[in-house]
């Protein structure tokens, strides 16, 4: 725990509280380390540590993300908010010769998130920490619980946290706060039941800096403190991510695992500044939008069930499983107010005009896959793969009064992921 001054605003007194009544601390965290836990250098995330080569929105030049290829503990999951650290535990790549051996991996890579399941102990973990680079500074506090209520049947997992970048000059950055509660249920040997929620919000303090233009200019010299904003430039939103993941250990070595998701992101009212076309002298066009209220929502799972068999020193594994995700955002609508020239860090005071915005286009995505998949394991050989998938897919779009359907559409998707042969 690194701890050096976490500030004096209303949130970091509160959080401070909670870890002078935690108690005592317990290294719950503190052996959480991303070199030590990763397994190649393709992407690991282990708490805030982040190593590897690619993340959930870049790997080999496409997004995971975005391809519809991200888990939560193997299961599919389809993002409108990324699980906050208070119920994720870290996440790890599935890509090239490291997907081998992982059920249904796609070119892109996958990304599997680990949630943090509580265990069997009491223990509580604090981390307040404060950083700085030339003008600017984090303030970050955390406090994470984890309680077992009956020891061995059901532990809850609960945690805090705040942070705050600022640069020193002026008020401009961003505070965010995390919640999380997450539990493991375990009401027999053969089953296993994690259910989770996660709220993450981010607002602006004082107002947005605007985004700069160039154009073919020469760039200017300015400072960056000095790029200001009228103090009702707001921006920020409110993160939602719940549901659960279970796992059923059935007779004749079936293995059951469900997941079922909800992911959230809604984002008020917000501004964004623009100084367009900016010459070398720091003169140019001072534009400022207005974006009315947005949503992105998704419900999304996965129902997998899977048989292993073993013959000697090769095991073979089966899936079957299908995955469905229900999508709906809103996006547009924003209007565009312009207040001639401007100097870099010259900025007018000016009130808020009156928007005309409209009402956001909507877009809805409705989507289903079945799926088979082949496993095959040869001790001190090599394993095989491969998987064939079926996608229905939908998506109904709503723009300036006008419906656009696309109609169903549906994929064969043939997988051979390949194989790979050990040294003798």
């Amino acid at each position: 725990m690194f701890i050096r001054g976490i500030g004096t605003s209303v949130p970091s007194i509160l959080l401070y509280a909670l870890m002078v009544l935690a108690g005592p601390v317990h290294a719950q965290r503190a052996g959480e380390n991303a070199v030590a836990e990763a397994d190649d250098a393709f992407g690991t995330v282990i708490g805030n540590e982040e190593i590897g080569l690619y993340s959930s929105t870049s790997a080999r030049g496409f997004s995971p993300s975005q391809a519809g290829n991200l888990r939560i503990n193997g299961l599919f999951f389809d993002q409108a908010a990324a699980p906050n650290v208070r119920v994720r535990r870290g996440s790890t790549i599935h890509v090239g010769i490291s997907a081998q051996g992982y059920p249904l991996p796609a070119p892109t890579g996958v990304v599997d998130f680990k949630l943090r399941v509580p265990g069997d102990r009491y223990v509580t973990s604090v981390l307040a920490s404060e950083g700085a680079l030339f003008s600017y500074a984090r303030h970050n506090a955390e406090v994470d619980t984890q309680i077992p209520v009956v020891k061995g049947v059901l532990s809850i997992g609960a945690g805090l946290g705040y942070k705050r970048n600022t640069a020193h000059q002026v008020a401009v950055g961003d505070e965010g706060y995390s919640a999380g509660l997450i539990a493991h249920w375990t009401p027999s040997d053969a089953v296993s039941v994690i259910p989770f929620y996660s709220y993450s919000k981010t607002s602006a303090v004082n107002g947005d800096r605007p985004r700069i233009f160039l154009g073919d200019n020469d760039p200017p010299e300015f400072r960056a403190e000095d790029i200001t904003s009228p103090d009702w430039l707001f921006f920020g939103f409110r993160q939602h991510n719940y549901g659960f993941v279970s796992e059923v250990a059935l007779p004749d070595d079936w293995t059951l695992k469900a997941g079922v998701f909800r992911s959230v992101n809604n984002t008020p009212r917000s501004f964004t500044a623009f100084v367009l076309g900016a010459d070398a002298l720091g003169v140019g066009d001072y534009a400022i939008s207005q974006s009315p209220p947005r949503y992105t929502r998704s419900t999304s799972g996965e129902v997998r069930l899977s048989k292993s068999f073993v013959e000697g020193v090769r095991k073979h594994t089966i899936y079957f499983n299908t995955r469905a995700r229900d999508r709906g955002r809103t996006f547009g609508g924003g209007d565009l107010q312009r207040f001639g020239s401007v100097t870099l860090g010259a900025f007018p005071e000016i009130a808020e005009p009156q928007f005309q915005t409209r009402d956001p286009s909507e877009s809805t995505t409705r989507q289903v896959t079945g799926g088979v998949a082949y496993e095959g394991v040869w001790q001190d050989v090599g394993q095989l793969s491969m998987a064939l998938q079926r996608t229905s897919y939908k998506r109904t779009q709503v723009r300036a009064g006008v419906d656009a359907c696309r109609k169903p559409q549906v994929a064969l998707v043939v997988q051979c992921c390949g194989c790979r042969f050990l040294d003798p």
